[in-house]
Parts: C-alpha cells; sequence; structure tokens
C-alpha cells in the first residue's frame, strides 16, 4: 500500500496526529476497528523520552501481553493530546490500541466540555475491550446527564411560557375589568344625573307631577343601589386581600331565610319573563353560618342566574348532605350556560361569565371571585356546573353545625 494510501485512511480514522513515514507498511482493511503499523517507534513522531519508553515495552512485550503508556503525540499543528495507548506484538507488525483519552474523567464533572469531548472523538477508533465497558458506562453517563439538563430546560421553558400566559390573561382581564367597571358606573351615574335634572326642571317650570317625579324618584334609587353594590364587591375583595374579614356566627332557620333572599329578586325574574322558585320545605331547619357573606353568596349566584336566564326557569332548593354533616344550596338555571373555556375562569377575579355584546349584562366580574374567597373563610365550597345553551347548575355546600 502507498504513503499516500495510508494516509487517507488514517485520516478518515481521524487520528491524523499520527505521521505516515517510510516504513510504515500496511494498515489492516477494516480501519473502524484496529490500526496496524509496521516499523520502529521513531516513525510515529514520539519525542525521545516517549519513544525511549515504547521501546522498552515493545522489547518487553511477549506475542500475548499487552502493556500500557501514556505518550503526547506529535499532532499536525495542535497542541498534543493525552491518549493511553496500548502495544500489542502481533507476529512481525505492532498494534497501536487507543484506549481513552484521559479528558473524559474530567468531562464527568463538566457537561459542557464532555459534549465537545465527545464531539472531537473519532467514532471509528479500535477500543480496547477491556475498556469497552468502562467507555459504555462514561458515554452512558454522559448522556444521562445530557438528557437530564434538556428535560430541566423543557421544564424551565414550559414553566416560564405558562407564567407568560398567565400575565398577559391577567393583563387582558384587568383591561376588560377597567373598561366594563367604567361603563357599569357611567350608566347609572348618568341615569342619576338625567333623572335628578328631569325633576330639578319640572319643578322650576312649576308643572311637577308627583306620580312622574316618583317614578324618576324610584329610577334614581335603583341606579344608587347599582352603584353601591359595584362599589361593595370592589371593597369586599380588597378587605378578603387584606385578610380583614372576620366570620360571624349566626343561627339561621334555612328555609324561611332562604326564601326571603330568593325573594329579592322577583322583580328582577319577571323583567325577564323569568320564573324563579324555591323548592318545598327541606326540614334542614336552624343552622349556624355567617349569614350576611351567606347571603352575599347566593345573592351573586342567583343574580348571575337572573342575568343570563330570559323567559325561562331559576329553582332554588337546600338539602341536608354527606349523611347530614354538610348542607348543600343548589341554585339552577335554563339560562344561556357558560362555554367551557369560561368555565374554567369564572373564579378569577376581573372574569366576566359572557363577553359578548348580544349578552353581557351589569357586572365587573367581581361576584364569583368574591364568593368563592368567602366559601373558603366559612369552610364551604362554591361550585359550578354548566353546559353552553343548556343552563347553569350552581353549588354551595358548608359545614352543617346546629345552634
Amino acid at each position: 500500500m502507498e504513503d499516500e494510501e495510508v494516509g487517507a485512511l488514517l485520516s478518515a480514522a481521524g487520528i491524523g496526529w499520527i505521521r505516515v513515514l517510510d516504513g510504515a507498511s500496511s494498515v489492516a482493511n477494516d480501519v473502524a476497528r484496529r490500526l496496524r503499523l509496521d516499523g520502529p517507534p521513531s516513525a510515529w513522531g514520539l519525542d525521545a523520552a516517549e519513544r525511549g519508553r515504547l521501546e522498552e515495552i515493545i522489547a518487553e512485550l511477549a506475542p500475548s501481553t499487552t502493556r500500557t503508556v501514556r505518550v503526547h503525540p506529535i499532532g499536525d499543528g495542535g497542541e498534543p493530546q493525552v491518549l493511553r495507548v496500548s502495544a500489542r506484538r502481533s507476529g512481525a507488525a505492532l498494534d497501536l490500541l487507543i484506549a481513552e483519552e484521559t479528558e473524559l474523567a474530567r468531562a464527568q464533572r463538566d457537561l459542557a466540555e464532555a459534549e465537545e469531548v465527545i464531539a472531537l472523538l473519532p467514532p471509528h477508533v479500535f477500543w480496547e475491550t477491556a475498556d469497552v465497558s468502562k467507555q459504555q458506562t462514561i458515554q452512558a453517563r454522559l448522556e444521562a446527564m445530557v438528557a437530564e439538563r434538556t428535560a430541566e430546560l423543557e421544564r424551565q421553558v414550559a414553566v416560564r411560557e405558562r407564567a407568560e400566559r398567565a400575565a398577559l390573561d391577567a393583563s387582558r382581564a384587568k383591561s376588560e375589568f377597567l373598561t366594563n367597571f367604567s361603563h357599569e358606573l357611567r350608566t347609572p351615574l348618568n341615569a342619576i344625573l338625567g333623572y335628578t335634572e328631569l325633576i330639578r326642571e319640572s319643578i322650576a317650570d312649576g308643572d311637577a307631577d308627583m306620580a312622574s317625579v316618583g317614578a324618576d324618584i324610584e329610577r334614581i334609587a335603583g341606579a344608587g343601589e347599582v352603584l353601591r353594590h359595584l362599589i361593595a364587591e370592589i371593597l369586599d375583595l380588597s378587605r378578603i386581600e387584606a385578610g380583614k374579614v372576620v366570620v360571624c356566627e349566626d343561627e339561621l332557620d334555612l328555609d324561611p331565610w332562604l326564601a326571603g333572599v330568593v325573594r329579592e329578586f322577583d322583580a328582577c325574574c319577571r323583567a325577564k319573563g323569568t320564573r324563579c322558585e324555591v323548592a318545598a320545605a327541606s326540614a334542614v331547619g336552624v343552622v349556624v353560618a355567617d349569614g350576611d357573606k351567606l347571603r352575599k353568596i347566593l345573592r351573586n349566584l342567583l343574580s348571575n342566574a337572573c342575568k343570563f336566564t330570559a323567559d325561562g326557569r331559576i329553582d332554588v332548593r337546600a338539602a341536608l348532605v354527606d349523611d347530614g354533616r354538610a348542607i348543600e344550596i343548589v341554585v339552577r338555571d335554563t339560562g344561556i350556560g357558560i362555554s367551557p373555556e369560561r368555565l374554567a375562569t369564572i373564579f378569577e377575579p376581573f372574569i366576566v361569565a359572557s363577553v359578548s355584546a348580544a349578552d353581557r349584562e351589569a357586572g365587573v366580574g367581581l361576584g364569583l371571585a368574591v364568593s368563592r374567597r368567602y366559601a373558603e373563610l366559612m369552610g364551604a365550597t362554591v361550585t359550578v356546573d354548566s353546559e353552553l345553551g343548556v343552563g347553569t347548575t350552581a353549588r354551595v355546600i358548608f359545614p352543617r353545625r346546629s345552634p
């Protein structure tokens, strides 16, 4: 084989640091498995000390003996690399087997350096059988480290993306809240100012009709009640978040108390053509609960049912559940329902159950958020199930405590 052919094969094997000089007579046909070089060590580009050490080993080699020496092969223009080389006498030829690159030990502790080393290692250099297991172990560890680091980076990216989406959703919700809130404030304020001006003008003209004035005053009172409710929702949420809410213990005769809360929405339901009924007596009797907070929770649930139910029905019932250890109050309507996407966020602050221009009613999206916070303070739960176009069912479950 010509020297040029030997050189080409050596370059293909990724071992350009071995000089091909006269006397290098053969390369094994399977370069991917073994490199066989004939000739004296002086032909291999080693310095004097390394050449002397190799010559000693070669002289001591029996036909089947393997010895190992660390040498610094002189690279073609690069820095010497530390390799462990086994010299084996095979007849008249000498086999040099590259067993390990010592930088791999450091690479185990330094993932970045290890990746660099692995990328540079010739994939087709012959490895001694005795070292294959060790090399595979090292490589497996490195691959595991790379996989673990990759998984960790993927987790971090996923967490960051979720946080970014949550921040965008929160920002969008607050923007919608500000838009809705300004609208909800302006509407009753305009009503109050408008009807007040009508009363003032009629009195000034001396033709004030008491019936007309009375109707205007009722409208003013209604608009004022809307404003009071909006402000109360914001104050309730701020007090909850500040930890300034105290849970009270009131004795409630549940059936008549519940009927009284439902009657507050008779006018709203009539205006929407909706029937609102309380189921027959539940025989729950007198219970201990925070009446003010429970009333606010039910008002929010009934208000939503009334807003989004036209020409339909709202049913309210109370019953003992969990073998009598808890009380469940259910508000079920046949309204427009809530989409699954909206349902997942309705208990978040500033989220309005429906935002389409066609069916959105008054509200700034705080009612359900406040209701859930109050329920948690009372040891209760509030849940909502809904099917778009069919209706919504809201449940309040709280511990039964007798006086």
